[in-house]
Order: C-alpha cells, then sequence, then structure tokens
C-alpha cells in the first residue's frame, strides 16, 4: 500500500483517480477547497483536507497537515482554466490561475524535496501544451511550465514526471455549455484507470497513457503553428 496526494481529487478527473487508487488498495490524501463527490465515498483509506491550494501565503498551514502524513506519491492535478480573450479575463482570474496551476507546484514540490526522501512527483498536463491556443493561451502557457520544472534540480531522491492527457470533456469546462452523458462517463472512467495504473508504474519522465496518445502528441507537434493556431481560434471562438 501506498500513500497518495492528490490535489483536486474531489471532481472532475481527480476524482475518478482517487476512485481507480482506492481500488488498488492505497491510501489516497485529497486537498480540494471542498469535498465534492468525495462525500459519496465511505472507505478508511481516505482521507480529505481542505483547503485552498491558491492561497499561497497560507501554506505553513498545509505543510502542518502534510508533516503527519509519510507520502509516497505526489499527483498534482489542480488546475483551472477558461476560454476567452486575453483582454476580457479578470485580473483576479489570471493571478488565481497562476498561483493554483505554476506557483502551487512549485510550493509543494519544493516542500517534498526539502524532506530529503524517497518521493514520485506526477504532474499532470494537457496537450495544450503543443497545441497554439489564442483563447486558452495562459492555461497552455502554465502546462507548458511543467515541462521546464521536470528539470529542476531536487535532491535525487525525488522523481518527478509529467503525463500528457488529450482533450477529454469533465466537469473543468461544464460552464462551457457541455453535457456529459453516462456513455461519456464510462469512457472517462475506463481512460482513467489507465491513467491511475500509470501513476504507479510507470517510472519514464514524460508518460503517455497509450500509444495512440503518444502518437496524437507527434502529430501535433508537426502541424505548423500558425495552422494550428487558425482552427483553433475558431474553434474556440464558439465557445465564447
Amino acid at each position: 500500500m501506498k500513500t497518495i496526494l492528490i490535489t483536486g481529487g474531489s471532481k472532475g478527473l481527480g476524482f475518478y483517480y482517487v476512485q481507480h487508487l482506492l481500488k488498488l488498495n492505497h491510501k489516497i490524501i485529497v486537498i480540494s477547497r471542498t469535498k465534492g463527490l468525495l462525500k459519496n465515498i465511505n472507505n478508511p483509506n481516505l482521507i480529505y483536507f481542505s483547503f485552498d491550494l491558491s492561497e499561497i501565503t497560507k501554506y505553513n498551514y498545509l505543510y502542518e497537515f502534510l508533516n503527519q502524513h509519510n507520502i509516497d506519491i505526489l499527483i498534482n492535478n489542480a488546475a483551472i482554466g477558461n476560454v476567452n480573450y486575453f483582454i476580457n479575463q479578470q485580473n483576479s482570474y489570471l493571478s488565481t490561475m497562476i498561483d493554483l496551476n505554476i506557483t502551487s507546484i512549485l510550493l509543494l514540490n519544493q516542500y517534498f524535496y526539502s524532506k530529503n526522501k524517497p518521493i514520485k512527483i506526477i504532474n499532470i498536463s494537457s496537450f495544450a501544451t503543443f497545441a497554439s491556443n489564442p483563447l486558452f493561451a495562459m492555461y497552455s502557457c502554465s502546462k507548458s511550465f511543467l515541462y521546464y520544472n521536470l528539470y529542476n534540480k531536487n535532491n535525487n531522491l525525488a522523481s518527478q514526471h509529467i503525463i500528457y492527457l488529450p482533450y477529454l470533456k469533465t466537469n473543468f469546462e461544464k460552464k462551457e455549455g457541455y453535457a456529459i452523458n453516462d456513455k461519456y462517463k464510462q469512457k472517462l472512467f475506463k481512460i482513467t484507470e489507465k491513467i491511475a495504473i500509470n501513476f504507479i508504474k510507470n517510472n519514464k519522465k514524460i508518460i503517455f497513457y497509450s500509444f495512440s496518445n503518444y502518437i496524437s502528441y507527434k502529430i501535433i507537434k508537426l502541424i505548423p503553428k500558425n495552422i494550428k493556431s487558425y482552427f483553433m481560434f475558431h474553434f474556440q471562438k464558439r465557445k465564447i
């Protein structure tokens, strides 16, 4: 049994990871603002800690909690983003996005590095890293950061990894008007089961949950940026 810390595990993909990893008999600690769907799980191996990871001035409170647990795997899953023209983005929202998508990961990773003990750190990223996203640029930038953060010098006992996910409809985009039916939920459940197993078994720096996932990544990288940008702009504009 491993002790696994998951950020943003109360809904969306994070909640699926929690379900799968509990089935594998691991002890799961979830950090999120609200309990969300976790209130439907009755399992002694699940621990919930209410904390807003974007409130970076309060991290000493979080560190006190983490000091009580011997964590084997950290899964940096929490993130936010929305499709909009940059000029229309609220300053407060941009600040929260940077604090949650970037600063929180730096602070958590730094905390575990300082412990000077073995830990596996997995950062959840997105194909948005490679696609040109004129109306989703800030989110894409925050995910690009994860790649370069892989090469931060650490205590040599911590191994850091990144897993790239394809485009998936989740509660992340609920406000955009997407309806997630039961059939699609079943598809997400199967995909995230494979991803969750990768968390434990795969020790590569960069992880793709399937071969087709890897091929898609290669194809996206080959498409010229101006062409990707043109099509993504017109695709994303319909969501505003």
